[in-house]
This record gives C-alpha cells, sequence and structure tokens, in this order.
C-alpha cells in the first residue's frame, strides 16, 4: 500500500471537494481518499491502480491533477 498526495487545481468550493470524492470512492484499489480544496491524500494499492489511473479519474471529474513532490 503506498500513499502520495495529489495537487488538484481549479477547485474551489465543497462540490468540487466532493464531486472528486464521489470519482475516487469506490474504485478498485483505492484504500482511502482525503480529498479538500487544492489536494487529495490517497492510499491505494499499486498492483490494482497506478499513479496515472488516480490523475485519470480526478481529470475526468473535472480537474487538473498531478502528484505532488
Amino acid at each position: 500500500m503506498e500513499t502520495a498526495i495529489f495537487r488538484i487545481d481549479d477547485m474551489s468550493c465543497g462540490h468540487c471537494v466532493m464531486r472528486v470524492q464521489n470519482a475516487l470512492s469506490n474504485q478498485a484499489g483505492i484504500a482511502r481518499a482525503e480529498v479538500e480544496i487544492g489536494q487529495a491524500r490517497i492510499s491505494f494499492d499499486q498492483t490494482q491502480i497506478s499513479e496515472s489511473d488516480i490523475i485519470g479519474l480526478i481529470d475526468e471529474a473535472g480537474y487538473p491533477a498531478f502528484r505532488a513532490e
């Protein structure tokens, strides 16, 4: 299990947070997602889902994302 922080741009409200949270919930391989405005801390199983897959889910929710250093 790995935990990573992803920066998420263009978020401005609780609705944005819920939209990203919903995009990540119930996804195979994601054990926990703590989303707040501007970032998400996600614990995931690398054998089931990759960082690029997670970024894709956030992007599909309408917000540009990338792994924070």
